[in-house]
């Protein structure tokens, strides 16, 4: 079973609100979601926030971790997860930030912060590294998401 699959079926049956802050992933952790009927019973949306300028804009991530930490950085996932629950009403949230190629310019290639959180709780983080093609690092990214938001609840 894929941790999609697994997060799915918890969070139909509990319909506690989840929302991502998706970088390196372009929307593709929401999609993996949305394939499975009845996700709109939990799942509130993403912000794909590819762009360093949609993290500031859409998410309120202080310029200055960006250009302090980079955009791939403990730093910029916890504010992007901060940022989900000041504009959702999510009770649990996952940020994820990384290098998903070809190219690697603030960090090596499939490196992945990812944070995940409860709202008014201190968040977990964790950096992962990921190996193989562009599509499979994405891949794998998303399924590192939910399974660190599966540790959650």
């Amino acid at each position: 079973m894929t941790w999609d699959l697994h997060l799915h079926q918890h969070l139909i049956i509990t319909k506690t609100p989840l929302a991502l802050a998706e970088s390196c992933t372009g929307g593709y952790a929401a999609h993996l979601l949305t394939r499975h009927p009845g996700a709109s019973t939990y799942f509130l949306g993403s912000f794909v926030t590819y762009a360093s300028s949609m993290k500031t804009s859409a998410l309120n991530v202080d310029p200055y971790l960006i250009k302090h930490f980079t955009a791939v950085s403990q730093e910029v996932v916890i504010a992007m997860l901060q940022g989900i629950f000041s504009h959702s009403q999510a009770e649990i949230g996952g940020a994820i930030s990384g290098i998903a190629g070809p190219d690697a310019v603030d960090a090596p290639l499939g490196t992945m912060w990812i944070a995940t959180g409860k709202k008014n709780n201190p968040p977990s983080v964790c950096c992962l590294h990921m190996t193989g093609d562009r599509f499979s690092i994405i891949e794998q990214a998303s399924q590192a998401l939910f399974a660190a938001i599966s540790r959650l609840i």
